[in-house]
């Protein structure tokens, strides 16, 4: 069984429906699935890396830095305002604007971008409109200010919605307690597969497929979790937070503006912040994508991918940190990247050449999200690179 390229793996979709939940994705909840189709990866520590939570306090060794590195920790979760932010109040913006969310930091209004940044802007978002069409909205998580352009402008995004999906089940289903991490997935032979794990009647359990999914972009595991798991209240999360009818429930693969997105990793921004043990098991593959538009934009290198906790009860998925996060100086600062790109070439109808994320300047949290249906190719990737740097550049450097 072959593994499939990137661009195999990332660029297939789904049009099929999942009526097989009901027959049969129940009765895979009761099964304990064997581990055929996935190998974990080993861990390894990162130099530059970003340890923090019970494992960062164990690390620090003595009482006062430890009193600091909870002092820090508050202050850091506190930093984040995106739970009171209105992202309905992000402007439709035609053409490239500047705005400022209400409850942010930035109290003097929407920021100023520069002439300078505004053409270098602008140039990037040309060179776009000659392949396809962009929707990008950048966002930080601190004062609330940000830069958008066609924010409502709705592209195939191709796997990019692998990453709020994988949130969704670990959040929502995996914590609570719903299902577990050892949870068996039956394989459907009602939806089609590329050939990694679609084997039909075997059984994958929530973690290897979870892992598959954010690691690998494999479009197999995203069938094979929607169809074992989504009778358990995706739909009605996925109105909750996008609103009625954004999300399309036939296929995994969705079509999705910026500003949804911007909604998605808010989601799992907020996720992430808990620093559950899942939840940093989850921030760890982000860093370790293999794919990223963004991080290639900003020249950082992906993290190391992390060994899936054994489960969420157990003392050792607490040593599972972010120590894997890659830190990069960079001319914007120090620099780290959490992402899921999505991309997919040469189709008549089905292309994307986009990405979605978190980027931390410092101690600063960005959402970047960057989505168009350029046809992937170099071409494409070096012009989706250039929006995500220069609008970054110029959010940052207008403070």
């Amino acid at each position: 069984m072959r593994a499939l390229s990137r661009r195999e793996t990332d660029g297939s979709r789904c049009m099929s429906r999942r009526g097989f939940v009901g027959a049969l994705g129940f009765s895979a909840l009761a099964g304990v699935g064997l581990a055929t189709g996935c190998t974990p990866r080993a861990q390894a520590g990162g130099s530059g890396s970003l340890a923090y939570g019970s494992a960062a306090r164990r690390a620090s060794g003595s009482a006062e830095t430890e009193a600091a590195a909870e002092e820090e920790e508050g202050a850091r979760r506190a930093s984040s305002r995106l739970a009171h932010f209105d992202l309905a109040a992000i402007p439709a913006a035609p053409e490239l604007a500047a705005f400022a969310l209400e409850g942010g930091a930035h109290a003097t209004g929407a920021p100023s971008l520069t002439a300078d940044a505004t053409a270098s802007i602008g140039a990037a978002i040309a060179t776009v409109q000659t392949m396809g069409s962009l929707s990008l909205v950048l966002l930080d998580t601190v004062t609330g200010a940000g830069a958008s352009y066609g924010t409502d402008t709705v592209v195939y995004g191709a796997s990019s919605f692998k990453a709020p999906y994988a949130a969704y089940v670990l959040r929502e289903l995996v914590e609570p307690g719903t299902v577990s991490l050892d949870t068996g997935c039956i394989v459907s032979p009602n939806s089609w597969y590329d050939g990694t794990y679609g084997i039909v009647g075997a059984t994958f359990t929530v973690r290897e497929l979870i892992q598959a999914l954010v690691l690998d972009s494999d479009n197999d595991a995203f069938r094979i979790l929607h169809d074992n798991l989504d009778g358990l209240g995706y739909l009605s999360w996925a109105d909750s937070l996008f609103g009625a009818g954004v999300i399309d429930p036939i296929t995994p693969f969705q079509n999705v503006s910026a500003r949804t997105m911007v909604r998605a990793w808010s989601y799992i921004w907020t996720y992430i912040e808990t620093e559950s043990v899942l939840a940093t098991w989850l921030a760890q593959m982000l860093a370790a994508t293999n794919h990223s538009f963004i991080r290639d934009a900003l020249g950082v290198p992906a993290g190391v991918a992390p060994t899936a906790p054994l489960d969420a009860a157990t003392p050792a998925a607490d040593a599972v940190t972010l120590d894997a996060t890659v830190q990069t100086e960079t001319p914007l600062g120090s620099v780290r990247v959490w992402n899921k790109a999505g991309w997919v070439g040469g189709d008549v109808l089905y292309n994307s050449t986009s990405d979605a994320g978190v980027v931390q300047v410092g101690s600063t949290p960005y959402l970047v999200c960057a989505m168009s249906n350029m046809s992937y190719g170099d071409a494409s990737a070096a012009a989706l690179e250039a929006v995500i740097s220069s609008a970054l550049a110029g959010l940052v450097a207008a403070g």
